[in-house]
């Protein structure tokens, strides 16, 4: 029996792209589905028996009509071939409103042979070619507000939970998921996987953490512990990861990179092989687009034109996505031109200027209309009600928003 597993292809993702004017699609866009196509072709290669998804499937819950035919052409070359594929609702592809559909759920509703949604804990038996049965259990993502939905609708009432309240429900909910399955059992299978989209705490965090604003529930790897799961597989958590347990507990993390956070990582996808009595797993890599930050200090330079591009001829910026931080004084000279001729055999680049200058007494009176807008996003987020940890993330990535504006500003 083979069974890949995989998560968070993010489908949709346009971020450090431009769109292709032969096809009117993001190239960013094609990049997540390569790294996709990379798993469709190891498993038809490879003849597995099923794949699962767990969860993030989409960016958001609004993917276009062109990348869902995109997304049903790769399950039908999957299904043709009678491979299973199992997809679980992530946080980013479930709709927060009860009742809502979700975009995995299209394929489920067409009844399509081999493809299973799963919005709500459930579990699915598949058989392999060699006749080995598995059971995979399949707990998608819980939005903390339709736990609390479950909790009025039990009660019967308005109920106003605070975060301690909420994170007791949410973890009993989760607990009450797993006494469930271990109550189920495997009914004869051979092999139990649970597939999951959650956080478990401990884990180390990847891109994921700066685009979710406020503290996030976790349960405890306890908690996932079971004699009927052999394997653990996760979603939800970009990078690739085993989180400590006696059963195998895998973070299979993103199939492409999101933003420069995960510049340097190594993207896989996991190859579930089960033989003889023994279940084995290995990582299987991931061909991504390459991402290249080069910080260059020019303040002492005589020459930083000059000294910009040798560092840029240094890098491998052919084909990748690039973001040149110049650490300048406001008398700097840099021929910008020039440099963008420099970049220009890279996928997608940004240039941005670092400038360093003498302090200056804070003025008395500062108006918004004095401050530049990484300084009036720094102001604004003062008078938020966020953590420090959040106000550090929601500034970041706000930073990198400004950065990009700035940047395509310069080019018009």
């Amino acid at each position: 029996m083979r069974i890949i597993h995989t998560s968070d292809l993010h489908l949709g993702t346009t971020t450090y792209g431009i769109e292709d004017p032969s096809t009117g699609v993001n190239r960013r866009v094609h990049d997540f589905f390569q790294a996709f196509d990379q798993v469709v072709g190891y498993a038809i290669e490879k003849k597995a028996d099923a794949l699962i998804l767990c969860g993030d499937t989409f960016k958001d819950i609004s993917p276009s009509s062109t990348l869902l035919k995109m997304f049903a052409n790769r399950l039908h070359k999957l299904s043709s071939v009678e491979i299973r594929v199992v997809m679980l609702l992530g946080n980013h592809d479930s709709p927060k409103t009860v009742g809502r559909a979700a975009p995995p759920e299209v394929f489920d509703e067409l009844k399509l042979k081999g493809i299973h949604v799963f919005s709500k804990p459930d579990f699915i038996d598949i058989k392999s070619k060699d006749g080995v049965k598995a059971r995979i259990f399949a707990l998608p993502y819980r939005h903390p507000i339709h736990i609390a939905a479950k909790v009025e609708k039990a009660t019967a009432a308005k109920v106003e939970l605070d975060r301690n309240a909420l994170l007791a429900a949410f973890q009993a909910e989760i607990k009450r998921n797993f006494e469930i399955f271990t109550k189920v059992g495997r009914k004869g299978a051979k092999v139990g996987i649970l597939a999951a989209h959650l956080f478990v705490e401990g884990a180390r965090r990847g891109a994921e953490r700066i685009y979710i604003v406020g503290e996030e529930f976790a349960v405890p790897p306890s908690m996932l512990q079971s004699d009927v799961f052999d394997y653990i597989a996760l979603g939800h958590v970009h990078s690739h990861q085993v989180v400590p347990g006696k059963v195998p507990t895998i973070y299979a993390g993103s199939l492409e990179k999101i933003d420069f956070s995960e510049a340097d990582e190594q993207k896989v996808f996991i190859d579930i092989t089960y033989q003889d009595g023994q279940l084995a797993w290995k990582p299987i890599r991931v061909d991504t687009r390459p991402m290249v930050k080069l910080d260059v200090e020019c303040t002492q330079a005589k020459d930083a034109t000059k000294l910009v591009a040798e560092k840029i001829e240094k890098a491998e910026v052919k084909d990748a996505i690039v973001r040149l931080v110049l650490k300048v004084k406001p008398e700097t000279h840099v021929d910008l031109d020039g440099i963008h001729n420099k970049l220009s055999s890279a996928f997608w680049h940004q240039i941005i200027f670092d400038k360093i200058t003498e302090e200056q007494p804070i003025p008395t009176t500062v108006t918004w209309e004095s401050l530049n807008p990484h300084e009036a996003l720094a102001r604004y987020l003062k008078t938020v009600k966020l953590s420090d940890e959040d106000r550090e993330l929601v500034g970041k990535l706000g930073d990198e928003i400004v950065d990009e504006a700035l940047s395509e500003a310069e080019k018009a």
